[in-house]
């Protein structure tokens, strides 16, 4: 009975520690003691978002898009390409386990996704709204990558925000030369048609490359003039 006691109460603690990473605080004992569970309930956490993510969308979508094992398998590489470019940096980087745990336990704002926007407004409105919710969640999670990194890594809060700032701008600019336009549409759910979307967003997307590419290069330079100093 006692280990079983001890059993629910590391789930129970795993399950807090979701939502202290989620609202910008760590694990109780460190991201060096996160384990098995945390990797559990993230995982699970990421799952329920998937699915909500598609729950109201009325076209033919393949199974396991609508069953949400896209967003699960969507972590995995995400982890890999963050540590990626982490180790790229001077400051050493985390085990992939603990960059994984991490990815996972950041899916919860992501719910927002799942709010039924079509069911309100017109369908132009609802690519903007769905776009809006995309860009709060970006930043969320954005802010929570900073504070991983800063703390995890033990650097200052500036370092960290200067290498995160250096990744999404390499990956935006990566992902507008392969076709950004397609994975907003897929990550911002929205229900539009790709005309619609096309025509209402493509300025923005121009004008989203002419300031990544330049900033790309920028925090690059002050990158390596903070290690030639």
């Amino acid at each position: 009975m006692a280990i079983f006691n001890q059993d629910r109460s590391s789930w129970r603690e795993a399950a807090a520690d979701l939502w202290r990473v989620t609202f910008f605080g760590e694990p109780r004992r460190g991201w060096e003691a996160v384990g098995w569970r945390h990797l559990a309930i993230g995982l699970s956490a990421t799952w329920l978002v998937g699915l909500g993510r598609w729950w109201d969308d009325p076209r033919d979508l393949p199974v396991y898009q609508r069953l949400g094992m896209m967003s699960v398998g969507y972590v995995f590489i995400l982890a890999l390409v963050l540590l990626g470019l982490i180790s790229l940096m001077k400051q050493g980087c985390p085990p992939y386990r603990h960059m994984l745990i991490f990815v996972t336990m950041t899916a919860l704002p992501a719910a927002l996704y799942a709010t039924p926007i079509e069911f309100w407004v017109d369908e132009l409105t609802a690519v903007r709204l769905n776009l809006t919710l995309l860009s709060i969640v970006a930043l969320w999670r954005v802010v929570l990558l900073i504070l991983f990194i800063h703390r995890y890594l033990r650097t200052s809060a500036f370092y960290a925000t200067l290498v995160v700032l250096i990744e999404m701008s390499l990956i935006v600019f990566f992902l507008t030369c392969f076709g950004l336009l397609h994975v907003v549409d897929i990550m911002g759910g929205t229900r539009g048609s790709r005309e619609e979307i096309l025509a209402n967003y493509l300025g923005h997307v121009l004008m989203l490359c002419m300031i990544v590419c330049p900033l790309s290069g920028l925090l690059l330079g002050v990158y390596h003039w903070m290690h030639r100093r």
